[in-house]
């Protein structure tokens, strides 16, 4: 018998609930209709490896009178690594990739499903050339899965459940040496209907849910609730090592609000945008200096002390597509380069430049962000989401999966707003 069936023999009486298999982990089930598979040979068909030294071309952006033609080419070389697709649910329910959290080479993505139904599921998977490979799968029968973190001991999601009382939900979800997920979740509720994002500091884990939410605070190993602030519409959260606080982002409109390691209400400033209802935006916290994603409004760098919009870019435009299609969803910054997901006209390039190369990442100060141009990911690509961390981009395309992609850096590139080991647990 597989390792798991000791623990959970108890629950076998619960047979609606529970199926189990002998001499692998595949396809065990709890009582809270969790399933978990960690039989990488059965996951291995969901990964299609591109051929070597595939390139991504960066084309310059339709209609665009600031173009840097070029530029990216010789500053980046830009590989497809994989393409990966989503899990699959019963009755042929489409899982879409939502989120995406990373530790060093391994990757976490969020799924949930469209429409009323309301199930997800969380992937464990390492970038390694023609070695990147699936580890794990956890499947969640009635939770939408909204925003996951990537801890050192234990991924920490977040999401709309269905099961226990139709509200927002924090489940932390234990991992082995080898990066195999357990079935021995620990789940509480949130405040309100989504839970939309979630940071863990090793001790204290921070989670956001939107609308009539909040932002709140959980021991995080046992999940115990420690702190709750209301916040409207909170929808991406962060730290910063360099002030020792946290930064949330909320909507309607745009609002940065700071709180202490303690989870106390430090100040809120509007930054504008975000304005559209049930829309998810990101918050990637620098050291002085963060950025956020602003849906119709594009995206914005933001001095983390005043909320000054420091830097800003709007939302792309493309012939013949609705612009309601084209909004930033999600942004990520490496070095001084900015790649941002901009739905059905894909992932778009910015070369960010400082106003003073000689002031640290450690003060504010005026960023010009110039569009060098999208990248080419093929006909009908829709990007939802997207990380860059550790040379490894991956892009979220809903019901198409994922797209990983490695940048090997030509030339010495200057980090803008810094903060690089804020991605990740200390």
């Amino acid at each position: 018998m597989n390792r798991y069936m000791n623990a959970f023999a108890s629950i076998s009486l619960l047979a609606s609930m529970v199926t189990s298999a002998c001499g692998s982990d595949k396809d065990i089930a709890v009582p809270e209709a969790v399933t978990v598979n960690n039989d990488e040979a059965s996951m291995a068909e969901r990964v299609k490896i591109a051929e070597p030294d595939t390139k991504v071309e960066t084309i310059p952006a339709e209609g665009s009178t600031t173009q840097l033609t070029g530029l990216i080419s010789s500053l980046v070389n830009l590989l497809l690594v994989a393409d990966i697709a989503p899990p699959s649910f019963p009755n042929g329910v489409k899982a879409q990739a939502n989120h995406i959290a990373m530790n060093g080479s391994s990757v976490a993505v969020a799924y949930n499903v469209a429409g009323e139904i309301q199930a997800g599921a969380v992937d464990i998977f390492t970038v390694a050339g023609i070695l990147t490979t699936m580890i794990s799968e956890i499947k969640f029968s009635y939770k939408d899965v909204n925003g996951v973190f990537f801890g050192k001991n234990a991924i920490y999601a977040t999401g709309a459940d269905s099961e226990n009382g139709a509200s927002a939900f924090l489940t932390r979800i234990p991992f082995d040496s080898s990066l195999k997920m357990s079935s021995t979740v620990t789940s509480t509720k949130l405040t309100g209907y989504a839970g939309t994002s979630v940071y863990s500091n090793g001790t204290t884990v921070y989670a956001t849910s939107g609308d009539n939410g909040e932002v709140a605070t959980f021991n995080a190993t046992t999940l115990a609730r420690g702190t709750g602030v209301s916040l409207f519409d909170a929808r991406a959260i962060g730290y910063s090592s360099n002030s020792q606080q946290i930064f949330a982002f909320s909507g309607q409109p745009g609002t940065l609000s700071t709180f202490s390691k303690a989870g106390a209400l430090v100040s809120s400033k509007v930054i504008g945008g975000a304005t559209t209802a049930q829309s998810k935006s990101t918050i990637q916290v620098g050291d002085a200096m963060s950025l956020v994603s602003q849906g119709a409004q594009g995206f914005s760098i933001v001095c983390n002390a005043t909320g000054a919009v420091v830097g800003s870019a709007p939302a792309v435009s493309v012939t013949g597509k609705d612009p309601a299609k084209t909004v930033t969803n999600g942004a990520s910054i490496y070095k001084n380069l900015v790649f941002t997901a901009n739905g059905e006209a894909g992932v778009y390039v910015y070369v960010a430049a400082q106003s003073n190369i000689f002031l640290p990442t450690t003060t504010c100060q005026p960023i010009t962000l110039t569009q060098a141009g999208y990248l080419s990911l093929g006909d009908g690509f829709s990007a939802n989401a997207l990380k860059f961390y550790n040379n490894n981009l991956v892009v979220a395309s809903g019901t198409g999966g994922l797209k990983v992609i490695s940048l090997i850096a030509l030339t010495s590139l200057t980090s803008i707003i810094g903060g690089e080991s804020n991605e990740t647990e200390p």
